[in-house]
């Protein structure tokens, strides 16, 4: 198969060992990415972004994001913040995915919050965003972020990755989802490791975009945490904060999902 499988073993307490679960992949189960990946990340999916240490409302599936091309986003979803995310969902490893999540993003970017995100959706999931948000409806939709989940990255993905989010402050995330057999009874394992950002920086992130929305508790919160964490760690975001901060300047001077049910 050749996937980095992430390693998951049973416990055995009263034998103090532990037993290696068969690796397996989606495709030797005969999964797909829309037909049974998606539909279990709707049908569970405080579950599934539990995993991810995700607080998402999901907005619909198979959602188009212009009306002039013919693909469809995974999945499109909201955080509390009221930014747009799009999942993008890879049985397997495709050197394309993030390119795909790329466009999306910036098609959704174009949308307005009275047409094309509420305008899109029921009364019932309007409801929904509004007591899931902790911002003001026109707040919607103001900034983008790539969630992607796959079997496997190849290196082109994560360095692009790397680069998009040091050198322009692209939010994204790159989850490596792992399943396991367990050969005595033929239960299934899944777990989803968070390849890109690392984890402590991930967590720096979710500040960073608080303090975008409460710019005074929230930035002393973020120097808070700054001061607990590791030299490099803390230089590294001191200096994506900075560059943002000139980045700012410059662009102010420059001026349950059925599927397309609830989000069309």
């Amino acid at each position: 198969m050749g996937y980095p499988y992430a390693a998951m073993l049973k416990l055995f307490p009263a034998a103090k060992r532990f037993d290696g679960l068969e690796p397996v992949s989606l495709g030797d189960l005969g999964l797909k990415e829309r037909e049974h990946l998606q539909e279990c990340i709707c049908n569970s999916s405080e579950a599934f972004f539990g995993e991810l240490e995700e607080d998402l409302l999901i907005l619909g599936t198979e959602v188009t994001p212009s009306d002039v091309v013919g693909d469809r986003i995974d999945i499109l979803a909201l955080d509390p913040d009221g930014t747009s995310v799009i999942i993008e969902l890879k049985r397997g490893t495709n050197k394309w995915q993030l390119s795909q999540a790329l466009t999306y993003a910036a098609m959704i970017s174009k949308w307005g919050v009275a047409d094309e995100f509420l305008g899109r959706t029921t009364t019932a999931k309007r409801e929904a965003i509004n007591s899931f948000i902790r911002v003001e409806t026109a707040e919607l939709n103001r900034s983008q972020r790539v969630i992607m989940v796959a079997e496997a990255y190849d290196y082109e993905v994560l360095v692009t990755a790397q680069w998009l989010n040091e050198a322009y402050d692209v939010d994204i995330a790159c989850y490596q989802i792992a399943l396991a057999r367990d050969g005595n009874d033929d239960a299934l394992y899944v777990s989803c490791t968070q390849i890109y950002p690392p984890q402590e920086l991930s967590e720096l992130a979710r500040l960073r975009r608080s303090a975008k929305s409460t710019a005074g508790p929230a930035r002393k919160d973020l120097e808070a945490m700054l001061s607990r964490s590791g030299a490099e760690v803390t230089q590294f975001f001191r200096d994506r904060l900075k560059q943002k901060a000139r980045t700012d300047s410059r662009d102010s001077a420059l001026g349950a999902c059925p599927r397309n049910a609830d989000f069309r």
